[in-house]
């Protein structure tokens, strides 16, 4: 899907390049009595050629805003005592995610981990079965994502650990 929008946004700032380019060159065609192709062109040379440079200036704006950017890893960092450990945020998630398979009600999570000083925050965003015992499940949840945190990846700074439900998947069939 990424290429698809990089490739749209290199075709909307060619085009406006184009466009740029075009208005500019419009006074290098002009004749004396200012007619272009036949027809009369309103506005002076010079009024053509800004309004050029001004389009030009958009595709510059335009190419800025739309660049992609790359994100910049994330990592948590704590010192032990036999020295420094760096944890990427996106390892702690991916770690995270396969504690769902520990819970049948859970069907998909999706955790977010954000690093601050010396502490970590996880948000963790989930699709669960309809149950009568969700709040049990996230906050059993809640409690394993501490414990795997402290005694898998040894991060015991864990300031708030927020379970979401996005999604409850029902199994229920219409009736026909």
């Amino acid at each position: 899907m990424n290429w698809i929008r990089s490739l749209m946004n290199s075709i909307v700032f060619a085009g406006i390049v184009a466009l740029g380019i075009a208005v500019m060159a419009v006074p290098l065609y002009l004749d004396a009595d200012r007619v272009l192709l036949g027809q009369a062109v309103p506005g002076t040379p010079s009024a053509w050629l800004w309004t050029g440079v001004g389009i030009l200036v958009f595709a510059l704006l335009f190419a800025l805003t739309h660049a992609s950017r790359r994100r910049q890893e994330q990592y948590l960092a704590y010192r032990k005592a036999e020295g420094m450990v760096n944890i990427s945020t996106a390892a702690i998630s991916e770690y995270l995610s396969k504690l769902a398979e520990e819970f049948p009600a859970i069907l998909r999570m999706r955790p977010v981990v954000l690093a601050h000083r010396s502490t970590v925050d996880i948000v963790a965003e989930l699709k669960v079965r309809a149950d009568p015992q969700i709040h049990e499940v996230c906050e059993m949840l809640q409690k394993r994502i501490r414990e795997s945190l402290a005694n898998g990846l040894g991060i015991t700074e864990v300031r708030q650990v927020e379970v979401t439900v996005k999604e409850i998947y029902t199994d229920h069939k219409p009736a026909a």
